[in-house]
């Protein structure tokens, strides 16, 4: 009885050993994967600083218009999504981009801010020709916007029902849309309208950003 008592004993002091050994290579995976992650975040900055550096011919810290367009043409070139003249932003572009990422300084970039341009420019390149068949469908290719009751007929195509008017006023306020959605707006309209709608129903649908 007295053999049988140790062995018991032994085996839960067993386990309790690999019970704290469990957690604590847990806690130092944990540990490692956060020291990684900081690794990454800090060469991530790193390489945006660098494009600043770049770009920033003034030296002012922060990208203008004209740097702006300097930087998202020539990155578009080496990441091979702008090789053509049609593929690098004209003014109206670079308006939208400085309105919708530029929020750090009132029509400047800095420095926290060169992801989201490159991001926002990317999405809108890759998904230009979808784009143009949309406000082909819904209005004309020379339509500078898609007013109101257009956008409820392309996001009730979109997600196969319609969303009320208060969800598409919200949305189209969001984008600065209030009096019709351009090109470049239309991208993030469409992101807030399937991020919603997947929020408020379980039907399934395509959104065309990517």
């Amino acid at each position: 009885m007295a053999f049988t008592a140790a062995a018991m004993a032994g085996v839960k002091s067993g386990r309790a050993k690999r019970k704290l050994l469990g957690a604590d290579m847990l806690q130092s995976s944990n540990a490692n994967d956060g020291f990684w992650n900081a690794v990454e975040q800090k060469a991530h900055m790193r390489d945006m600083w660098i494009l600043l550096k770049k770009y920033d011919v003034d030296r002012s810290g922060s990208l203008d218009e004209q740097e702006l367009a300097n930087l998202i043409a020539h990155h578009a070139i080496e990441s091979g999504t702008g090789a053509t003249t049609s593929q690098s932003p004209n003014e109206a572009e670079i308006v939208w981009i400085l309105e919708t990422a530029g929020n750090y300084k009132h029509n400047l970039i800095h420095v926290q801010e060169i992801e989201l341009v490159l991001q926002l420019w990317s999405s809108y390149v890759r998904n230009r020709d979808r784009i143009e068949y949309f406000f082909r469908k819904y209005g004309t290719s020379q339509s500078p916007k898609l007013d109101f009751n257009q956008m409820k007929m392309y996001l009730t195509e979109l997600n196969g029902f319609p969303p009320k008017d208060s969800q598409l006023r919200a949305i189209m306020q969001a984008v600065n849309g209030d009096n019709g959605i351009n090109r470049m707006q239309f991208i993030l309209a469409t992101s807030l309208w399937q991020s919603r709608a997947q929020g408020s129903t379980a039907a399934d649908g395509c959104c065309i950003v990517s």
